[in-house]
């Protein structure tokens, strides 16, 4: 997987980047698995199937390069494992320098404040349960806000006690809400939180392209699972 990635990294025609950072892409999805009883212990089915009438479940988080689109790492788990605990596993892959570009599945503090650490900057979707209010904070532009989180009381339960006690105890971040236009689908507004603060550098139309791009990852996952047929 490592070489394939490799390969198509040297032929991609031009070395696209965002203002010189690499983009690395975070994404989700679950396949099946031939229903024997190692399987099943391993990979549970849901449980909304009865015994005997569904297939074990795999859970996988996968990064892939916005440069090439090619698959890059990828980490497995069963239904009982979160999919942010498994996207730390892949943490090592992500080098100081590059952008982390996600839906709003890895909208979170550790993964925020965890990655700017390692110097690593993030594009998320906010997650909707996290409360925003565009008349709060320094403004950039129109809807575009400089904001402070606060670490949460509690530790997140994919989170390990020394990365818990490593992340700062409040975040200055950046909050876009953009309209977003796209054929066959209904107009709408899409929220991003960002640590690319700067407006001047990082302008909030920019990001929001960039955020577009993401969808793509959907057709990636697609490629694999069908014309690969790693589906089951």
């Amino acid at each position: 997987m490592r070489a394939s990635a490799q390969a198509a990294e040297q032929r991609t025609p031009h070395q696209w980047s965002f203002h010189g950072k690499e983009v690395i892409v975070g994404d989700g999805t679950t396949s099946t698995a031939p229903d024997t009883p190692s399987n099943q212990r391993a990979y549970p089915q849901s449980a909304r199937q009865k015994p005997g009438c569904g297939f074990p479940l795999i859970k996988w988080v996968a990064l892939f390069s916005l440069r090439s689109g090619a698959l890059l790492e990828v980490a497995l788990g069963n239904k009982h494992k979160a999919e942010l605990a498994l996207f730390r596993q892949l943490w090592d892959r992500l080098k100081a320098g590059m952008i982390f570009l996600a839906d709003r599945g890895f909208c979170d503090y550790v993964t925020l404040a965890g990655l700017w650490l390692r110097h690593v900057d993030s594009v998320l979707r906010l997650n909707h349960n996290r409360p925003h209010d565009f008349r709060k904070g320094k403004r950039l532009g129109r809807y575009d806000r400089l904001v402070d989180w606060q670490k949460p009381l509690r530790k997140a339960r994919t989170a390990t006690q020394a990365l818990w006690r490593r992340l700062p105890a409040q975040m200055t971040l950046r909050l876009i809400c953009y309209p977003v236009s796209i054929p066959g689908f209904r107009p709408r507004n899409i929220i991003l939180v960002t640590t690319l603060l700067d407006p001047v550098l990082y302008p909030a139309e920019e990001l929001a392209q960039l955020y577009l791009r993401r969808w793509r990852v959907e057709l990636f996952l697609r490629d694999i699972k069908s014309t690969l047929q790693m589906d089951a």
